[in-house]
């Protein structure tokens, strides 16, 4: 199942909070834009069980850059279609011009025109913890 229903989206508070108890300052980190909750909170325990600091979930991209901004990341984790109608590519491309790694998470099985110019690394969803965590800190090492 790639998509929980729409009652599963957090408010934007309640990403906030999740921010706060998810990241702990002076480490890399990595940044997560998912806007389905069940998988966002499955990333960052999935992240942390494997020795990295999560920044979110968020589920807009407006969210994600600002707390970019506040908190930079070195990696993110990102979904193509995120809550606010603006696509996952925008972030993605925001983002690695800020020198962010980039890993998409997507349902789809095409990848996007859109992201070939960038570098980044395509998982097909559903992810495995193991692979997620391994391509970020991959990334991480680089």
């Amino acid at each position: 199942m790639s998509h929980v229903s729409k009652s599963s989206h957090l408010s934007k508070s309640e990403f906030a909070n999740a921010h706060a108890l998810l990241s702990r300052a002076g480490r890399p980190a990595a940044l997560i834009c998912e806007d389905d909750w069940l998988i966002g909170f499955s990333y960052a325990e999935a992240l942390r069980e494997g020795g990295v600091d999560a920044l979110g979930p968020f589920a807009t991209a407006e969210a994600a850059l600002e707390a970019h901004a506040a908190e930079p990341a070195r990696v993110a984790v990102i979904d193509l279609h995120l809550a606010d109608g603006r696509s996952g590519i925008e972030t993605a491309r925001a983002l690695h011009e800020r020198g962010v790694d980039i890993i998409v998470c997507s349902g789809s099985q095409v990848l996007p025109t859109e992201l070939a110019d960038i570098r980044h690394v395509f998982l097909q969803k559903p992810v495995p913890p193991d692979v997620l965590s391994a391509c970020v800190r991959a990334a991480l090492r680089r």
